[in-house]
């Protein structure tokens, strides 16, 4: 019995090998930054505002002649606006980070993406 072998591809292919680290780890990175501007995509669209009358979200009006009083004193000054408008502020707001770090020991990478906000009121409409 004659085995024959072709060997001539073999360094290529180890060549390949001893690289894959660095390959992985680039489309790692690719991938991981894709996914956290997908999210923060996701958490910057606002939905469409509704319309509602203050009588169809809290029913009475005014609870009181001192509160009828100070919404209307408010709105005079400019205090409070209505309808209420929209900034965009908190969508505009979110970043995204990728940190990679790699261990020469054992040849492991750690991807860490992170989507965040910075805005201080953020905790209360929306949070990631």
């Amino acid at each position: 019995m004659e085995v024959i072998q072709d060997l001539s591809q073999l360094d290529g292919l180890m060549q390949a090998f001893a690289n894959a680290p660095e390959i992985f780890q680039e489309e790692e990175e690719v991938a991981m930054r894709e996914t956290v501007e997908e999210a923060r995509d996701h958490l910057a669209a606002y939905p469409p505002q509704q319309h509602k009358t203050r009588r169809e979200v809290y029913g009475t009006p005014f609870k009181s002649g001192r509160q009828r009083r100070f919404f209307f004193a408010a709105l005079k000054s400019g205090e409070i606006v209505v309808p209420y408008r929209r900034t965009g502020e908190l969508g505009k707001s979110w970043r995204t980070e990728i940190n990679s770090s790699a261990n020469a020991v054992n040849s492991t990478a750690q991807i860490i993406g992170r989507v965040f906000t910075q805005l201080p009121t953020a905790k209360y409409v929306q949070d990631a």
